[in-house]
């Protein structure tokens, strides 16, 4: 079975800086792909992507997602998934792997903001979307 969602956060992986503008919703999910729920949050899949050369730093928000509603921005750090540290990742995809989940679940974050350096945490809901990269044909 293959996911859909692989290519929102991955596709930085393979397509460098992934945009809003990139991702086209699928009206219909193709056969035996599995939709993962996504959060909205793009983080870096090469330390080269990010000043600070760690993935758990957050690249971007895509706009009308459970992260931009919640207020997560740019530059935002990722301290924790559902009570997992961060700290102990060795790499982008365990973090992709922990930011990912059933579509309509809540993950609980703790985030390291980037204005005020406070500690938050927050409660989303994984919205659950199919979306292909590239443009409509």
């Amino acid at each position: 079975m293959r996911t859909a969602f692989a290519l929102v956060i991955a596709a930085p992986l393979f397509f460098g800086v992934l945009r809003a503008s990139d991702l086209v919703p699928l009206a219909t999910p193709p056969q035996n792909v599995e939709i993962r729920g996504f959060l909205g949050i793009v983080v870096p899949s090469s330390p080269k992507s990010v000043p600070t050369g760690d993935f758990r730093s957050i690249l971007s928000v895509i706009a009308k997602t459970p992260a931009a509603a919640a207020g997560i921005q740019s530059g935002d750090y990722i301290l924790s998934v559902d009570g997992r540290s961060t700290a102990e990742l060795k790499s982008f995809g365990e973090l992709v792997h922990l930011l990912q989940g059933a579509p309509d679940s809540k993950v609980r974050l703790e985030l390291k903001r980037i204005g005020s350096g406070q500690v938050e945490i927050l409660t989303l809901t994984r919205i659950g979307m199919g979306f292909a990269a590239g443009s409509p044909k």
